[in-house]
């Protein structure tokens, strides 16, 4: 069969959906351990593993599109401008709100670093007498 538009297209948006939502979850977690890593991974992994046995299994009209699409760098480059429309606002907003107002732990490490640095001046000067 041959591949119409609609079908990569098809395939490309479902790819750019699932890197948008994975990334989102990334981003949104505030709390990073090995399991959220794994569990990314393994997000990425699963659509694309399932996507190709699905092609292989039916061999239908979307026999090897992702394969076709991920082959094309024009694929990559919607991925990278998609990545670039949607999080770096985002996160440049973010990273300026937290230098403009820091958040009530790095106000809490700040006072903690500013006594540790008074008590160190205090016993530097009580050795020096």
């Amino acid at each position: 069969h041959p591949m119409d538009d609609i079908t990569i297209f098809g395939s490309v948006f479902a790819a750019i959906i699932m890197h948008v939502v994975t990334f989102d979850a990334i981003i949104s977690s505030s709390y990073h351990t090995a399991f959220n890593f794994i569990a990314t991974l393994g997000s990425y992994a699963f659509f694309f593993i399932s996507h190709f046995c699905y092609d292989l299994i039916t061999k239908g009209s979307f026999y090897s599109c992702m394969a076709v699409a991920i082959g094309e760098p024009t694929f990559w480059l919607a991925i990278g401008l998609v990545y670039a429309c949607l999080y770096v606002p985002t996160l440049a907003s973010g990273f300026y709100e937290n230098l403009r107002t820091p958040t009530l732990p790095a106000r809490i490490k700040l006072v903690r670093q500013k006594h540790r640095e008074y008590n160190r001046r205090q016993e530097m000067l009580l050795n020096v007498i």
